[in-house]
């Protein structure tokens, strides 16, 4: 019998064996401790050789590939389903890590073979829709058709899951009837030896910004460059690093260089998940995300269990990772209450000991070794026991 998860995170497909990401190796190390025939559903990137930072599968984990990308839009959707029918023969129940176009497709061919579904819910393609800033005359009329499909998509996928597994309540209290089993968890892959209780709070030189995502607009970059130029009007002396890669970082340096403030920006690119991320982190005097929807950002427990002081914007489920003062919000797409909120961890060293120490226990509160656990346990209720195996079949290595 075999489990199989489809996620948009691509694996590496090499002559020395399937590799993933250490973040996202992690994070699927949760399901393959407790699940005896695992089977992984993505796109695929084929390299001569892994990148460094890379974990290797173990064997008993059988990585498919559904696309490999890039692909135009209706190609994908095509690929996808076909692979998807090849894929999912023997397999028994699956995990859909959903929103993703993969994830979606595949649920769809999923459902015609009357495979049992477990929905993860890890953010919300409706809020993404109703907040989407692209001026594209053709995306401003059809973002309410959009909204609405996404809403039904959600709507459905919910329903016709065996149980859901929510990251952050929000998404739960949106789509989740009550009765139906339910996990609400906080998606985090830091382990406890690997936080960092902040002891000096002095600012460094120039004062440290650190904004950490893909680089898509729905991260909220605008109003984040936006609060740039303000706290430089400001006369803030700041530097702005971002890690991470997208679509959206030319514009960006093109923004930074018009506004005069290019040379306080440094693009850092994917920096390893691990003790390079961790570094960044702790270098840094405030994290920042302002993202437009989310369902709980790793990032931001990134950000709290490195004891360093997190601002965010109140959307999704940031509300429930950043209660009782564990960080300061904003609204979303508001420069103007972006800037003062930095402004404010910057220029009170009692405020940034305050949030850095909360924050840091409440990251405390979600370490990955306890949503294991709780993955496990949760696991066991509505998957059957011949899915399972009694004891890890694979012990997690430090990353």
């Amino acid at each position: 019998m075999a489990f199989a998860i489809v996620s948009q995170e691509p694996h590496a497909r090499t002559p020395a064996g399937v590799f993933l990401s250490p973040g996202v190796w992690k994070s699927f190390s949760q399901w393959w401790s407790v699940l005896r025939d695992v089977r992984l559903l993505q796109p695929a990137k084929h390299l001569s050789e892994p990148p460094a930072d890379w974990m290797r599968l173990p064997d008993f984990v059988d990585a498919r590939e559904l696309v490999c990308p890039p692909v135009g839009f209706m190609e994908r959707r095509r690929i996808v389903m076909r692979n998807a029918k090849t894929h999912l023969q023997g397999v028994d129940w699956l995990d859909i890590r959903h929103p993703s176009y993969e994830a979606y497709y595949t649920g769809i061919v999923a459902k015609k073979l009357k495979i049992p579904i477990v929905a993860e819910l890890h953010g919300d393609w409706h809020e993404v829709a109703k907040s989407e800033t692209n001026k594209s005359l053709l995306r401003k009329l059809t973002r309410k058709y959009r909204a609405n499909k996404a809403y039904r998509i959600y709507c459905e996928l919910v329903a016709e899951a065996r149980g859901v597994i929510s990251i952050g309540p929000a998404l739960a209290e949106k789509y989740v009837p009550k009765g139906k089993p339910l996990l609400v968890t906080a998606n985090n892959v830091v382990e406890e030896h690997d936080f960092f209780a902040r002891t000096d709070f002095s600012l460094k030189t120039p004062p440290r910004i650190l904004f950490v995502a893909a680089l898509h607009w729905t991260k909220g970059l605008q109003p984040l460059f936006e609060a740039m130029t303000i706290l430089k009007s400001r006369g803030q002396e700041f530097q702005l690093v971002v890690a991470g890669v997208g679509e959206a970082q030319k514009a960006l340096q093109q923004y930074a260089e018009k506004e005069g403030f290019a040379d306080r920006v440094h693009f850092a690119g994917v920096v390893p998940h691990g003790s390079q991320l961790y570094g960044e982190y702790r270098k840094a005097d405030v994290f920042v995300l302002p993202s437009l929807s989310e369902g709980v950002a790793r990032v931001i427990h990134e950000a709290m269990s490195q004891g360093c002081p997190a601002v965010s914007t109140n959307v999704g489920g940031t509300p429930w990772l950043l209660r009782d003062g564990a960080g300061l919000m904003v609204p979303p797409s508001d420069p103007q209450a972006l800037a003062e909120a930095i402004l404010s961890v910057l220029r009170d060293e009692s405020l940034r000991r305050r949030l850095s120490e909360q924050g840091f226990q409440a990251a405390r509160e979600h370490c990955f070794e306890k949503q294991r656990e709780e993955i496990a346990d949760f696991l066991q209720t509505i998957v059957p026991r011949e899915l399972l195996t009694e004891q890890s079949q694979h012990q997690h290595p430090p990353v």
